[in-house]
């Protein structure tokens, strides 16, 4: 059947709930950007069949192209600034974990008292730093995770399961700065767990 100038409608073939809810702006926050460039694309082919080798058919299919891709940006944008966000988190987490246990120390080094509530409170510290750490980098949330079991209880860990573990405070903290400054270099340094 031949397609005519007359029968090609304005509304995309493809007009799904989705569709409609992208137009609100009420879900492309949740939508991944694959998801909506699928849909688009379905729509698009909607159009590209609906128009045949018409003049009209062929501008109407461009300004559905150009309207797409502009509700694409703002989903991208949203994107971009989701990822900025969890690794701020990620880094806020585990920044907050090393300052907490290198004051436990200096506060250790001072009078030589253990704290088990400070303790406690640090292996929630790391515990927390080890869950949004996960999405950006799993090999030092594993590191967290051990280093909250450490401070579960720490005179159950031997100097060498604490090596195996990579769970010193400077190797972490080398870690940490290099997610910081992508040039840092490390130095390695007797510092504790």
């Amino acid at each position: 059947m031949k397609v005519s100038e007359r029968n090609i409608h304005l509304t995309p073939v493809c007009s799904s709930p989705l569709d409609r809810a992208l137009v609100g702006g009420v879900m492309a926050q949740r939508m991944s950007i694959k998801v909506l460039f699928y849909t688009h694309l379905i729509s698009l082919l909607g159009y590209i069949a609906a128009a045949g080798n018409s003049v009209k058919g062929k501008i109407i299919m461009i300004e559905y192209v150009v309207e797409s891709l502009t509700k694409l940006l703002g989903p991208i944008a949203t994107l971009e600034k989701d990822k900025r966000e969890l690794r701020d988190n990620a880094l806020r987490a585990i920044s907050t974990a090393l300052k907490e246990t290198q004051i436990y120390y200096a506060g250790m080094a001072r009078d030589y008292k253990r704290n088990y509530e400070t303790e406690a409170q640090l292996a929630k510290y790391w515990a927390a730093a080890a869950i949004p750490l996960r999405h950006i980098d799993r090999e030092l949330a594993i590191v967290c995770e051990h280093k909250a079991e450490y401070w579960v209880s720490p005179e159950t860990w031997s100097t060498d399961k604490i090596s195996e573990m990579s769970i010193q405070l400077s190797s972490v903290a080398n870690a940490y700065k290099k997610m910081i400054h992508p040039g840092f270099k490390s130095r390695s340094s007797g510092d504790p767990v």
